[in-house]
């Protein structure tokens, strides 16, 4: 499983367009953790389990730190316009249990300057060892990208 990972985030960094500086995105929105399905986020974002942090690098590298679904390392290439696609790997996070596995995102930034608004759909799937068990949460997020 760990070279199955490790494969997939050499593929994933080979296929990586070069951006042209930095990001960081804070997410919110309801995640679907694996008990039936997305809540409504609440008004104002007060559960930690709503927010998603992901830090891309200049080269198009991308680290999401998040509860659900989960904390990843991965590459980022970009589509067209400010909409992207991500792929890699990381610690899977479900309330079914914790595993290691994958993930791919799509998502968009719009606007032009320093400041965007972001929307995001990522999927995860993973294996956890404990209950021998595939779990595969998502979170459809939006959110505010800083550029510099």
């Amino acid at each position: 499983m760990t070279k199955l990972i490790a494969l997939a985030i050499f593929v994933a960094l080979l296929g990586a367009s070069r951006a042209s500086a930095s990001m960081f995105t804070t997410h919110v929105g309801p995640p679907a953790a694996g008990s039936g399905g997305p809540n409504p986020v609440s008004v104002p974002p007060v559960s930690i389990v709503e927010y998603e942090f992901v830090y891309v690098t200049e080269k198009d590298s991308e680290i999401t730190v998040g509860v659900f679904p989960g904390m990843f390392y991965g590459a980022r290439s970009n589509i067209v316009g400010g909409t992207y696609v991500g792929f890699g790997g990381g610690l899977v996070l479900s309330t079914n249990g914790a595993g290691p596995g994958m993930y791919s995102c799509i998502g968009t930034d719009i606007g032009s300057g320093t400041y965007k608004f972001n929307a995001e759909y990522k999927q995860a799937v993973g294996f956890d060892f404990s209950s021998n068990t595939v779990i595969s949460p998502y979170g459809v997020r939006i959110g505010l990208t800083v550029e510099w």
